[in-house]
């Protein structure tokens, strides 16, 4: 093992200095030059005392205001439950690719889900790429671990009587809620953080402009997930109804509460009986609940958004269509949704055949690749060698 250091100078009285490891002479003269080089463009290294636990910090710290509230929650979680115990007391210029690989494989070995150890690599991702950004460190071990990329769950899909198998199993609050994701593809904060005001019935057409978050008891109102997310919706008179249902009981809850009735945010479509906005949480729990008493398997609340696209490739509907009703970024991440829903139908036709071929009920709910499953999709990285050569400060052997 070799080590280099790099001399950054005094700092409140105290010698700071940067150090870089690698296997071989070559790989650490490599490290230090391209410090160098970036230390004269004014890009100092991280001091090599600092720890990922002490970056990781300060990082979150900067990130509030840019991140939507659900999201930085999330990174929050990330980091205190997975990267501070397994990672945090590493210093962060000496991080390596392989440290990140045994975090990763230490993940899976405790049965964490492959997700799960994706998303952790992807927050330390993000975190270290501010670093090398800011000239903190040479490169992002996280971008360049190897790792098994989870293969994408198969959307759900289910035909016209099976999505009315579930909307029996609702009851009518919770039903209204369903009927309107079903039929108009709308994230959950999206469909929560409507407002009547974005609600044209005479219309038939509403508008995704706003999306609720729950930071810690406090609702707030954001802007959507990105900006094709902001869109105009045409309702159906499906749809109308239960919009107009919904209208009428909030107005009768609203006059039954009386001083009891309190609008956190003035003017949302989908409200407690006193006014107060509904919780994601609560609502997806109520959906699981209706559908195990109904011999349903499990759903997402986000199924509800593929189900819908699933319907729209079974109307027929094309691609440039859907994006927009969906509020996709791009044609390629429709194309991509749709593929994985054909896909879907293709095995349920399969089921089908078999079923009448063999008198077997191959379409039993029990999970199996087709139901739960997930798609077969993998990919490696590659590790890049930086093969620059400035000037050397200092390099030393040592036993490792």
């Amino acid at each position: 093992m070799w080590e280099a250091r790099l001399d950054l100078g005094w700092l409140e009285g105290k010698r700071r200095q940067s150090s870089f490891y690698g296997k071989t002479r070559l790989e650490v003269e490599t490290k230090l030059r391209d410090a160098q080089h970036d230390l004269d463009r004014g890009h100092a290294p991280a001091p090599s005392a600092t720890t990922l636990e002490r970056y990781l910090g300060g990082w979150l710290a900067n990130a509030e205001g840019r991140l939507r509230p659900s999201t930085l929650r999330r990174y929050r979680a990330v980091v205190r439950y997975q990267l501070i115990p397994h990672l945090g007391r590493a210093k962060l210029t000496q991080l390596q690719p392989s440290d990140v690989e045994r975090m990763l494989a230490g993940l899976r070995a405790q049965g964490k889900a492959p997700y799960t150890s994706a998303t952790v690599r992807s927050v330390l991702r993000a975190a270290l790429s501010a670093a090398e950004r800011d000239g903190l460190v040479t490169r992002n071990v996280a971008k360049l671990a190897q790792f098994d990329k989870p293969r994408k769950p198969h959307p759900a899909v289910l035909t016209p009587p099976a999505v009315a198998l579930v909307l029996d199993a609702c009851e009518p609050g919770l039903r209204r809620l369903v009927t309107v994701a079903l039929d108009t593809g709308l994230r959950q904060g999206e469909e929560l953080g409507l407002r009547w005001q974005d609600v044209d019935l005479e219309g038939r057409r509403l508008w995704v402009r706003t999306t609720l978050h729950r930071v810690g008891d406090t609702y707030l109102l954001g802007r959507p997930k990105s900006e094709t997310s902001e869109r105009e919706v045409a309702l159906s008179e499906f749809t109308l109804r239960a919009l107009r249902d919904e209208q009428a009981v909030q107005q009768a809850a609203k006059e039954a509460a009386g001083s009891r009735w309190r609008e956190a945010i003035p003017g949302l479509t989908f409200t407690t009986p006193v006014g107060a906005p509904r919780n994601g949480s609560s609502v997806t729990h109520g959906l699981q609940k209706a559908l195990a008493l109904a011999g349903l398997r499990p759903l997402r609340w986000h199924d509800l958004r593929a189900i819908h696209g699933g319907l729209l490739v079974q109307a027929g509907v094309g691609m440039s269509v859907a994006r927009d009703r969906l509020g996709h970024s791009s044609i390629a991440v429709t194309s991509d949704f749709y593929s994985g829903v054909v896909d879907a139908l293709q095995r349920e036709a399969a089921d089908k055949v078999g079923q009448l071929l063999g008198g077997q009920a191959h379409h039993s709910r029990r999970p199996g690749p087709g139901t739960d499953g997930y798609g077969a999709r993998s990919g490696r990285g590659t590790i890049r060698l930086r093969t620059r050569i400035p000037h050397l400060n200092r390099v030393r052997r040592f036993q490792s």
